[in-house]
């Protein structure tokens, strides 16, 4: 896993290269977020930062709507990492403002439902809060209809994963276990390969 995001790193990096004197600066706003996560997920928050300070100087002189939804994520993505909770919160606010708001591009909304999702599921654990409960089972039906709508098994099979979580933590383990079949189905029909086996390990 840890060759296919390096490998996906050095793809973005060299994409973002092409982009230097480009005037698609939509594609690289998309390209700088997408640089962002990928490095979040490696721990690597400095590289993170290094990418968002180069979004936000963007999101300045050139301030299109996708620039600004992008600048927006990345930031609430970086918030997230915090272990203040203001700025988490901040972090939560962010994500479900974007997961509501014009969808402009449906990647970035789609990535905010799912921070927002996991960002709701942590608080239900530790609050068992009914309010919670259902405002993120409405995220994920959001989610499930984003999927549909765009034909993304990806999608599909990742707001699954969601729900048997959520399924676990009402202790209906039956439908967890289903959701959780279904899941590895779709990505193992669709050859989506790395999924399938993220769904092999929440199964174990």
């Amino acid at each position: 896993v840890n060759g296919e995001i390096g490998g996906a790193l050095a793809f973005l990096e060299r994409s973002l290269e092409s982009l230097k004197d480009s005037t698609e600066l939509n594609q690289k706003s998309i390209t700088l977020n997408n640089l962002i996560e990928a490095y979040i997920s490696q721990n690597n928050l400095e590289q993170a930062t290094y990418y968002f300070n180069q979004l936000e100087e963007l999101n300045k002189t050139n301030p299109s709507k996708l620039v600004k939804v992008s600048c927006r994520i990345a930031k609430a993505n970086l918030l997230r990492q915090s272990k203040r909770i203001i700025k988490r919160a901040e972090a939560q606010l962010l994500f479900q403002q974007i997961s509501t708001d014009e969808v402009i591009f449906h990647q970035l909304t789609v990535q905010a439902m799912f921070n927002l999702c996991e960002m709701l599921i942590q608080e239900l654990r530790s609050s068992g809060n009914e309010e919670i409960l259902v405002e993120v089972k409405d995220t994920i039906a959001k989610l499930t209809k984003v999927a549909e709508d765009q034909n993304s098994f990806k999608t599909l099979v990742e707001s699954k994963l969601m729900e048997s979580k959520i399924a676990l933590l009402e202790l209906d383990v039956t439908r967890a276990k289903n959701l959780m079949n279904e899941a590895q189905k779709i990505a193992e029909e669709k050859g989506l390969d790395n999924l399938a086996i993220q769904v092999s390990g929440e199964y174990n």
